[in-house]
């Protein structure tokens, strides 16, 4: 299976002058991120877009946060990314007003591929 998607950098390529395109891993790897640092009302006409986890930043942690937020980037994921296959899902706020995650998936194949996203509060 071949994902093609646009370079959200929006770099040119030297040659064509287009807008380079990400391709397969790079391409699911973007797709991911965007999804996850998505905010309600971010998208126009499609408002339940993303898992809203900007809220979670400003929150005082107590049990089960976590799992809200593991909860809520696994639905994103599997209405949004349907062939994805989490393996691991690890999230990890802290009081610093940031939070960490770690996703283990599969796309195709068996080898699986990870991405990392610290999300944190800016001014």
């Amino acid at each position: 299976m071949i994902r093609k998607d646009l370079d959200l950098n929006f770099i040119k390529n030297p040659i064509t002058g287009d807008i380079n395109v990400k391709k397969n891993d790079d391409a699911i790897k973007q797709s991911l991120k965007t999804l996850l640092l998505l905010g309600s009302y971010e998208k126009p006409f499609n408002n339940n877009l993303g898992p809203d986890l900007n809220g979670f930043i400003f929150q005082n942690y107590i049990i089960g946060t976590e799992k809200k937020i593991e909860e809520r980037i696994r639905t994103t994921l599997k209405q949004y990314e349907p062939g994805l296959n989490i393996k691991n899902l690890s999230v990890y706020p802290n009081d610093k007003n940031q939070i960490m995650i770690d996703l283990e998936y599969y796309f195709t194949g068996n080898i699986p591929k990870n991405i990392s996203l610290t999300m944190e509060r800016t001014r």
